[in-house]
């Protein structure tokens, strides 16, 4: 009998032990091990052997798609072993960025020199980029631009700057002699 054995021999054996009899002998297998290192804790469980993603079925430790577990949960874990989750999420991102108008100068001799004329006012621009954005441990590890999209076109602002030379004929006194000031 398994069980006689194992209390004469003072055995002791766990719920996660696995235990196998044939005909003369009994066989534990000993559970291993586990440490999970996920969303900030540290959590320490026994399992019997098994597939990263057995033992963290056994532990009840959820695995979201996306998220990266290392070893991988494919791995077949045969000894003490330390699995490390990192929870991966992807959000959409919108940002508005403004877009600053120029101004143009346009010389004219319509003008007096230091004289200026505001033919179009200056109106900012909006556009809008739409990122997908991926967190790792709430950390962000990637930005990719989706799409954008104008929602104000930006309007330049024209000036008109006068180049004309206003005349100092007069205004100085200096008339040549054969006019007359009326």
């Amino acid at each position: 009998d398994p069980e006689l054995w194992l209390r004469k021999t003072a055995t002791e054996v766990y719920d996660e032990d696995k235990v196998t009899v044939d005909d003369t002998d009994v066989y534990i297998e000993r559970a291993i091990f586990v440490n999970v290192v996920a969303d900030g804790e540290n959590v320490t469980f026994k399992s019997a052997k098994g597939t990263v993603a057995d033992l963290l079925a056994k532990g009840n430790v959820t695995v979201n798609e996306g998220d990266i577990v290392e070893p991988a949960l494919e791995y077949e874990a045969t000894a003490d072993i330390s699995v490390t989750i990192k929870r991966v999420e992807v959000a959409t991102v919108t940002k508005t960025e403004t877009v600053k108008y120029k101004t143009e100068k346009i010389k004219t001799d319509e003008l007096y020199e230091g004289e200026t004329e505001v033919v179009t006012e200056g109106v900012d621009g909006k556009i809008e980029h739409t990122y997908s954005v991926t967190y790792t441990d709430g950390k962000e590890t990637d930005r990719e631009l989706v799409s954008s999209k104008t929602i104000t076109e930006k309007v330049d602002k024209v000036v008109k700057v006068g180049t004309r030379v206003k005349s100092s004929f007069y205004k100085s006194g200096n008339a040549p002699k054969n006019y007359k000031q009326v």
